[in-house]
């Protein structure tokens, strides 16, 4: 018998049918948006606020002074709020952005007890809208690990009531009529479920409405192993392996399916660092989840994942991310397409890096200088696109050098693509392959290593995706898991990698 979806969700389900019965929004896939319900027109602009999702540590803390310093640097006008997942008291980071709601962390399921850290977006979006109660008429919703690089408008995005815009997500083909997954049965007008992710920007009223579904469905994809084939989750043995990881991103998408929200899909307004941007004014936000790199630089948001002072860029004196290289030293030709790309690249750098000095000298009273220089060669896999880097020292540095001015104006990937798929955070998100990563056994005589430091602090259990992949070893000897094997069964299946 499948278990019954918990007390929560089935309150708001029962709420959202009676609400859904007075109003319904027409989302006939393609229609157009003039079958939208529009909003009422007024003096001002519709007002916009900007939310995102997290845990409370030290990864998403640098995250979230990022994104926050963005929002302000670009002008994005509306609030700004973290949505806190925390159960520690006081909740540590809570200072960092000024609006942070918190709430108990919902990575655990009350009643199933099933792990599952991505719970928390729509627990969490639901809790803030319940409790803290917004006025905004749109709503942004973003992931930690994102960087604003133009403001926003209503009309910029041409987002209506019923009319959200977010990105296309190709993978989510369990949508499909021939790819059986068994909870699209009880789905409401589940033939118009479309395939979006990444970042919303939709109007409040549906976000009301969807917000509680989002969870529901989210839980019944959990629950139903005859929903977790077919979904194009490439981690889960296609359902052999226990629920997919993206079931949050079917439970959005389901959700939306039954308020009949018809998108508006759009793969110009968030991009992924090093591929190719579209025209001016876009992308408004870049999301870097992958591996990417402009000349000497490179950046790998899991090089900072782990705990300690090395990945602690908030708690003073603080630390400063690696500047960035100035975008008037590109070699290539003003105007030019690479040219371009490295500079839209550069942003997420130049925010990172700017984010931090500025919260030395603000919030710690001493602006901290840079790092020392550091420079990567890195090189893509022209089968997998797995983007890899090394740091160079010494006559390393010196040859590359010369390599780079011999090739001329060369500057790397120009195709809009570039990086792999890996689990991580609230669904699939791109990242580094790492090829050569160190593989060892022990963990005792290697306390900095980056693997067996994240392994205890807990990302085996948080974010199994990316662990599994890079550093399956380290869960095993670093953090001695109690049930590894099932861990591995749960979330890869296969051999071990290196230990």
């Amino acid at each position: 018998m499948r278990p019954r979806a918990s007390p929560r969700a089935a309150l708001a389900s029962a709420l959202f049918l009676v609400a859904l019965a007075a109003r319904s929004v027409s989302c006939d896939d393609g229609a157009a948006a003039s079958d939208a319900v529009v909003v009422a027109a007024s003096d001002s602009a519709p007002t916009m606020q900007a939310i995102f999702s997290t845990e409370c540590n030290a990864y998403f803390d640098w995250q979230s002074l990022g994104l926050m310093h963005s929002h302000r640097a670009v002008g994005q006008k509306g609030g700004f709020t973290r949505l806190m997942a925390c159960d520690e008291q006081p909740p540590p980071g809570v200072h960092i952005v000024p609006d942070t709601h918190v709430h108990p962390n919902y990575a655990v399921h009350p009643r199933t007890k099933d792990r599952y850290a991505p719970y928390n977006k729509p627990f969490s979006i639901m809790h803030w809208l319940e409790h803290a109660k917004p006025t905004a008429d749109f709503i942004i919703v973003l992931d930690a690990d994102m960087i604003f690089r133009t403001a926003m408008t209503a009309a910029m995005l041409g987002v209506e009531l019923g009319r959200p815009i977010s990105a296309h997500y190709g993978y989510l083909v369990g949508v499909f009529r021939q790819n059986h997954m068994k909870v699209k049965e009880r789905v409401p007008n589940v033939e118009n479920a479309q395939q979006v992710g990444g970042f919303t920007v939709m109007h409040r009223e549906d976000l009301e409405r969807i917000a509680p579904r989002w969870l529901y469905w989210t839980e019944e994809v959990r629950q139903d192993p005859d929903s977790w084939a077919n979904t194009g989750d490439i981690f889960n043995g296609n359902g052999k392996n226990g629920p997919p990881w993206i079931s949050e991103m079917y439970g959005y998408v389901f959700a939306c399916a039954e308020a009949k929200v018809n998108f508006k899909v759009s793969n110009d307004v968030m991009l992924y660092p090093g591929y190719q941007p579209p025209k001016e004014p876009w992308p408004a936000v870049l999301h870097y989840g992958i591996t990417y790199h402009v000349d000497e630089y490179a950046f790998d948001k899991h090089w900072y994942m782990g705990g300690g002072p090395r990945n602690d860029f908030t708690t003073c004196p603080g630390r400063v991310f690696d500047k960035p290289p100035d975008a008037a030293a590109l070699l290539e030709d003003p105007g030019s397409l690479e040219r371009r790309r490295k500079e839209v690249a550069l942003v997420v750098a130049r925010g990172l890096y700017d984010a931090t000095k500025w919260w030395s000298r603000e919030h710690c009273g001493k602006e901290l200088p840079d790092p020392p220089h550091r420079a990567f060669k890195c090189s893509t896999n022209r089968d997998t696109n797995v983007v890899s880097c090394k740091e160079l020292r010494g006559g390393e540095l010196s040859r590359a050098r010369e390599d780079e001015r011999a090739r001329g104006l060369r500057g790397g990937a120009r195709a809009r693509g570039g990086g792999t798929m890996t689990r991580g955070g609230g669904g699939i998100i791109a990242g580094d392959g790492g090829e050569g990563e160190k593989q060892t056994a022990s963990c005792g005589d290697d306390a900095g290593d980056d693997c067996c430091g994240w392994a205890r602090d807990g990302e085996c259990e948080k974010n199994p995706g990316f662990m599994l992949e890079d550093c399956r070893w380290a869960c095993k000897a670093c953090e001695g898991m109690q049930h590894y094997d099932a861990w591995v069964a749960q979330f890869g299946g296969g051999s071990e990698k290196g230990g």
